[in-house]
């Protein structure tokens, strides 16, 4: 498994991810909300497509795993 992080969309490495689709699977998974919990409104339902679109405008196949499934619905 390798791991690509990036605080703020594809961030400055895109040339590396590109690498990536030459050596490996083109499945990629994005998670785009390690802290937040709240509710995703437009706004934020309109980054996330960007940022998928991104993904897949260099040739991945994208999976998002929505951590605001798991704490929302957490028990204390």
């Amino acid at each position: 498994m390798k791991l690509y992080l990036s605080s703020y969309k594809l961030g400055k490495e895109t040339e590396y991810l590109k690498e990536w689709l030459q050596s490996n699977d083109n499945k990629i998974l994005l998670i785009i909300n390690a802290r937040d919990t709240k509710i995703q409104n437009e706004e934020e339902k309109e980054k996330l497509n960007q940022n998928v679109q991104m993904l897949e405008n260099l040739g991945f196949v994208v999976s998002i795993l929505d951590l605001k499934k798991y704490f929302i619905n957490r028990k204390n």
